[in-house]
């Protein structure tokens, strides 16, 4: 052990050492990727910021996720583990109602809506005296770390980001209630506020359309035409090289598919079907 602590010591102690293993710090995450994702599924936080067009070409060639780079990296590792810790404590309090606790953490409650390709998790349901329950569920929780400029602007609802006004529109469409407690955590000074934000329908509503017409270009084997993007019949032979290579259970089966008229939810905590206005 003072070995090792000698050596550290070193690193910290010598400047050309230390401005290297900087680089070499900041090369190694450059180089993180994870696999290439299978099973095409549209993400309730990142649907408002991602463009139909990448999302169509997505659904037939899926790209591995690459690294942020270092700085951004961390910041998400530091939401991440203020998230798992608040969640913690919630659920030790008696207050985080969620599908239990692992050696991982909290198992958050999850849906799947298979006829809008679209599934998701939910940071859990606050169990809180006084608060009222819909369909037997307490209001959704969302656990947002955010920087000092940001948390300063919140102070009401009408702050919250269009994404996370979608994100959360999303989850209450599929869980069946309509109040959202977000908790914003400053990464840099730990501050916390919450902020109910009550469903209006629209993000909902622009989120529905947007899956729907993403999931309509891939059934007909067409892409949004942007500039610099590329045409259909590019799409089209992008789509017959896919076929080729990619496993046959990596695709769904859009030849049936149609607007349905109803959502049927299916998740841990969830089991029912609502209108799809």
């Amino acid at each position: 052990m003072k070995k090792a602590l000698a050596k550290i010591d070193e690193v910290i102690n010598a400047p050309k050492a230390g401005r290297a293993l900087l680089k070499q710090m900041k090369r190694t995450v450059e180089g993180w990727s994870t696999p290439e994702k299978s099973g095409f599924r549209f993400g309730p936080s990142s649907l408002h910021y991602a463009s139909e067009y990448d999302l169509v070409v997505d659904y037939w060639v899926p790209k591995p996720r690459m690294s942020l780079g270092l700085d951004l990296e961390m910041y998400g590792a530091v939401g991440q583990a203020t998230h798992d810790f608040i969640q913690t404590l919630l659920y030790n309090m008696g207050y985080l109602v969620c599908e239990g606790l692992d050696g991982d953490g909290i198992i958050e409650p999850g849906f799947n809506c298979g006829a809008l390709f679209s599934r998701g998790r939910v940071d859990g349901f606050l169990a809180l005296p006084g608060i009222p329950k819909e369909h037997g569920l307490c209001p959704l929780l969302e656990i947002k770390t955010v920087g000092r400029y940001v948390y300063d602007g919140m102070r009401s609802a009408d702050d919250i980001s269009d994404r996370y006004k979608m994100q959360a529109e999303i989850y209450q469409k599929m869980f069946g209630v309509t109040s959202t407690w977000f908790m914003f955590v400053c990464r840099d000074s730990m501050r916390r506020k919450i902020i109910v934000y009550d469903m209006v329908g629209s993000y909902w509503q622009a989120a529905r359309d947007k899956m729907i017409r993403v999931i309509e270009h891939a059934k007909n084997h067409t892409v949004p035409q942007i500039e610099g993007g590329l045409t259909n019949g590019e799409m089209q032979f992008l789509i017959t090289s896919s076929l080729d290579t990619r496993p046959k259970d990596d695709f769904y089966d859009l030849t049936k598919w149609s607007i349905p008229t109803d959502l049927q939810i299916v998740g841990s905590t969830v089991l029912h079907s609502y209108p799809l206005s």
